[in-house]
């Protein structure tokens, strides 16, 4: 139940060896060359297509790379904003310190941005201040991030239909090109939002609460009245004295981790609007956005501003992290030098790999295993939500409407003594205090809460780890 794991048993090794096979049998012979940095030509137009239907990306093939997997693409990312003059990055004040550390090593310092009901407040970013302040370090900031225009037209998914229209697939809706940045939870086009402002978040009747779904609660994040006098609102502009600027941003809107809290689409339109004003950087970890169960599938952030946001995908949770395939869609002015960093790297991804996973996607089948996948974590998604009303009726869980984990939220002091007693039943569930940034404001306002995967076990063994899970609970 380890959280994030996909079901590795699942893995769909029959259609995988035939797409393998004609790729094998299709490929040129210089295909098993060095070959282009960038990743194999066939394996980026496939992802082109895909990512601009089922997530609304704007990718063409010459913008897209391919990694090893997530991290490899955060260290690439870490080595060319800190040669671009970048020092501090905001980061969500929950998530993976294994990221951290990566932009840590890369000589950037990490910030991490207050998190509640409507998801990451990009209101700390405007009070860190615009890049060239000078920092709390004593380190003078750089000036504009050069080559990297903002765009004032409308970035919308061009009218294309999700992943599973017109295929009758549960679990995920076609995504609908007509919604601006303040429509449903879809893949939002044909609005910019460069006049948006984050002051929009005083609407509170707007909220869009993705994560109740079925017996679920609220997020248990404090309220906007309970910290008020903690964050700084998207509104107030202008550096604060101080404070480091912040050049970038990593964030995980569609569905973020560990919470589950999906971005609002006012702050979604505030954290690009900042990225315009200050010649800022995104940095989007879509890392499960194809796992959505009872909502309409929330669209990149990338589609807003293609010239403002590094969107991050991989196939680690739709198909298995042993493939290390990974790749980044990035701005125009920024991707010869990732290029050229992953080429001194020499971090290259295997060809053949490359090549089945686009005969994969091109011919259907990447389809067809996650309409299939969706099916499976959701049933066992409400059979985890059935098992704690029935078995552990105090324990609530968030942020279940997408993804492959929930959060279970405990009695106050709790959490670290039924760590040590799931540990004791073999089970990979980990407390929600692991994953706090360190410098994250007020730690006394946390809540206890497991953070527990359903992507794993193996379907013989998921019955008996269920169970050893309530006997843990309080």
């Amino acid at each position: 139940m380890h959280p994030g794991a996909p079901d590795l048993s699942s893995f769909p090794r029959a259609e995988w060896l035939k797409a393998s096979r004609r790729a094998l049998a299709a490929a040129p012979n210089e295909a098993l060359g060095y070959g282009d940095p960038r990743g194999r030509h066939e394996l980026r137009s496939a992802l082109a297509d895909y990512l601009a239907r089922a997530r609304g990306v704007h990718a063409h093939p010459d913008r897209i790379v391919i990694c090893a997997g997530f991290v490899h693409g955060l260290m690439l990312l870490g080595d060319v904003l800190r040669r671009r003059g970048v020092h501090d990055i905001a980061v969500e004040s929950y998530g993976l310190d294994i990221h951290w550390n990566i932009l840590t090593r890369a000589g950037l310092h990490t910030h991490p941005l207050p998190l509640d009901e409507l998801g990451t407040n990009p209101g700390e970013l405007d009070a860190w201040g615009a890049r060239g302040a000078r920092g709390a370090d004593g380190v003078d900031g750089v000036d504009r991030v050069e080559g990297i225009d903002g765009v004032d037209g409308a970035h919308g998914m061009d009218g294309a239909g999700g992943a599973d229209r017109a295929r009758g697939a549960r679990g995920a809706h076609a995504a609908n090109s007509t919604h601006g940045v303040h429509g449903a939870q879809g893949v939002h086009g044909n609005q910019g939002v460069h006049g948006a402002r984050a002051g929009r978040e005083g609407r509170a009747s707007r909220a869009v609460r993705e994560d109740q779904a079925g017996a679920a609660g609220t997020t248990g994040l404090p309220g906007r009245a309970e910290r008020a006098d903690k964050a700084v609102g998207a509104e107030g502009g202008g550096s604060s004295g101080g404070r480091a600027a912040v050049g970038a941003a990593l964030l995980t809107p569609a569905h973020q981790f560990p919470m589950g809290v999906p971005l609002h689409p006012d702050r979604r339109a505030a954290v690009v609007d900042w990225a315009r004003r200050t010649d800022g950087l995104i940095l989007e970890d879509d890392y499960d956005g194809e796992f959505r169960y009872d909502r309409q599938p929330v669209g990149a952030l990338q589609g807003l501003d293609p010239d403002r946001v590094v969107y991050f995908g991989t196939a680690s949770k739709s198909l298995a992290p042993g493939l290390r395939l990974g790749w980044m869609v990035l701005p125009s002015a920024l991707t010869q030098e990732v290029v050229e960093a992953k080429g001194s790297m020499d971090w290259s991804c295997g060809a053949l790999d490359q090549l089945t996973l686009a005969e994969f996607l091109n011919s259907g089948a990447y389809d067809r295993h996650l309409r299939s996948a969706r099916l499976r974590y959701r049933r066992r998604r409400d059979q985890l939500v059935a098992a704690l009303a029935a078995r552990a009726p105090s324990v609530r869980a968030t942020g279940i409407a997408a993804g492959l984990h929930a959060v279970l939220q405990l009695p106050p002091g709790t959490e670290q003594s039924v760590v040590s007693a799931a540990a004791w039943q073999r089970l990979g569930v980990a407390g929600l205090s692991s994953f706090r940034h360190e410098l994250a404001a007020d730690p006394a306002a946390s809540i206890d809460a497991l953070v527990v995967g359903y992507g794993t076990p193996p379907d013989h063994a998921w019955t008996g780890a269920l169970d050893a899970l309530c006997r843990v609970l309080p």
